[in-house]
């Protein structure tokens, strides 16, 4: 099963060991990786996000990679991981998250409205959900 991760750059080193634990498990995953980007290089940036759009076109399920802090009970949810699941969404893609969406959040009613499965490290969550195409 090919599975896509999406959650921000300032927790890459957390989201490298999820895709790392998920590879253990037979899963292959395509996670953020680290870049030569710069705020600013519109044309990098461009190129990137064709990339990551490209992996969720082609993968078989999506994770919200709203990792979190220990003293916190919400993961962060940013604007380019909301944009990714919504984009995972119209193809059809089974939505998870690695723990609870906050419902205090900016995207929490949309998020919410997903009915998007929360692993809260629980992996074996992860089969296949019957998907559905808009």
């Amino acid at each position: 099963m090919k599975i896509v991760i999406s959650g921000s750059y300032k927790q890459i080193s957390q989201l490298e060991k999820v895709a790392n634990d998920l590879c253990q498990l037979g899963f292959e995953t395509q996670a953020p990786v680290r870049s030569d980007y710069t705020v600013g290089d519109n044309e990098r940036r461009r190129k990137l996000m064709d990339e990551h759009l490209s992996f969720i076109k082609n993968c078989d399920a999506f994770i919200v990679g709203n990792v979190k802090e220990p003293n916190e009970k919400y993961g962060r949810v940013g604007n380019s991981t909301y944009f990714e699941t919504g984009c995972a969404y119209i193809l059809g893609k089974p939505i998870f998250s690695l723990y609870g969406i906050d419902p205090e959040s900016n995207f929490a009613e949309d998020l919410l409205a997903l009915n998007v499965i929360v692993l809260d490290k629980n992996y074996k969550k992860l089969k296949l959900k019957e998907s559905k195409k808009i």
